[in-house]
């Protein structure tokens, strides 16, 4: 048989524990009840049932302990309970009832864990900041960890650091066994963390817009490429190739991108970044340096296009990609994080409106977002576009574009 008497205990502590006789800022006589009624108790009103009595006589039997007190209503005794008062004089004996740790003693633990993490990042130090903040105050931590879980929040803690402190591209299970010395535990951690990132990381507004968040700190799941072609040369190690040699292109892991030299070329007049590989396969022009990232632009691939740029400092520079939010968001932020004069290239309101028929319908999310792009001056250079989107509630995907080229 269910333990109404473990449930019914639990509940009251529950309410007990989030009250303000808890914190003890509560100096009147605050009195904890639990509810009888059918989305409290349903089982209690099960008419074809005669589970009430038992019910009854366990909540009797708690009132022999003198752990509750019950309220019969219209105070006919033994018939229908209307609501049971927890007995705030009993409380050690009542945590013990149900074997449960009394709530203070796990926040002392927690804060004690709090107040000596060796935090060296603004991210956890915000997070631990916030969080005390909340258990002082008495408020839930419910949506980040449990108190009954000390050894999950330290690895919580440990996890955050390691993915906002990593600076040099690693696999995800990589640094997992190099934090925890277990390949999954940051897979199976990733939600949480992600979700305290983006709460509490300085950068957090730019984030918010990140597709590939653990990309952004160089952490990857599987083996990344980038993709050259077109027209000048790349040293790498003791070999030099020649772009346009490799007429389809050619693909170096993200992990190698570090260690390419490139050499001036004059045939070079413009460097174009590509958004989609299919775009990237198909397109040709022998006077450009032609990139497919393989991915977001992470710290690793920002430094290959700074080291292009310092290179070749007088060409022209473009970026190509989706004609919807998540291109123009890719565009602001391949210019913004490298400092790079890109231009965006077939991404304008004459592509939108020639390839109209391949457009695709705009989602109720896509179009609040470029309403608040069509107010930020970041995204100036696509107004015309975002209007006409706005207008004709489409968008397009870049792999039509040019394919009739």
């Amino acid at each position: 048989m269910k333990r109404y008497d473990e449930l019914l205990v639990n509940r009251l502590l529950d309410s007990y524990e989030g009250s303000a006789l808890y914190t003890e800022s509560n100096k009147n006589n605050q009195r904890i009840f639990f509810a009888f009624n059918k989305k409290n108790i349903p089982d209690y009103f099960d008419e074809e049932s005669t589970i009430y009595e038992d019910i009854n006589q366990m909540a009797m039997d708690l009132q022999y302990k003198e752990l509750i007190e019950i309220l019969w209503k219209n105070r006919r005794e033994g018939h229908i309970i209307e609501k049971v008062v927890l007995n705030t004089n009993k409380l050690d004996e009542v945590y013990k009832y149900v074997k449960r740790k009394q709530k203070k003693s796990l926040e002392n633990k927690i804060l004690d864990l709090l107040g000596n993490f060796p935090c060296q990042d603004a991210t956890v130090a915000e997070f631990i900041l916030s969080v005390t903040e909340r258990i002082l105050e008495n408020k839930s931590v419910k949506k980040y960890f449990d108190l009954n879980n000390l050894k999950y929040v330290e690895e919580l803690l440990l996890a955050v650091q390691a993915v906002t402190c990593n600076k040099e591209e690693i696999y995800l299970r990589e640094l997992s066994m190099k934090v925890f010395k277990n390949s999954k535990t940051l897979e199976v951690m990733e939600g949480k963390i992600k979700n305290i990132i983006l709460e509490f990381h300085p950068n957090n507004e730019c984030l918010l817009e990140v597709e590939d968040l653990l990309g952004e700190f160089n952490i990857l799941k599987n083996p990344s490429y980038v993709m050259f072609k077109g027209s000048g040369k790349i040293k790498f190690k003791s070999s030099t190739i020649d772009l346009s040699d490799f007429e389809n292109g050619m693909g170096i892991s993200s992990k190698d991108l570090d260690t390419l030299q490139f050499e001036s070329c004059h045939k070079v007049k413009r460097l174009i970044t590509i958004e989609n590989l299919t775009t990237f396969n198909r397109f040709k022009d022998g006077e450009a340096i032609i990139i497919y990232l393989g991915g977001y632009h992470n710290e690793s691939r920002r430094r290959l296009l700074t080291k292009l740029y310092d290179i070749y400092h007088n060409i022209e520079y473009y970026h190509w990609g989706d004609i919807d939010c998540g291109g123009f968001r890719i565009y602001r932020h391949l210019k913004e994080r490298t400092g790079v004069p890109f231009k965006p290239m077939n991404m304008g309101a004459d592509v939108l409106k020639k390839y109209k028929s391949y457009t695709k319908p705009l989602t109720e999310s896509d179009r609040k977002t470029l309403v608040n792009m069509a107010g930020d001056i970041n995204f100036d250079v696509f107004s015309d576009s975002i209007e006409m989107m706005l207008e004709d509630g489409r968008k397009l995907e870049q792999e039509i574009v040019g394919y009739d080229l």
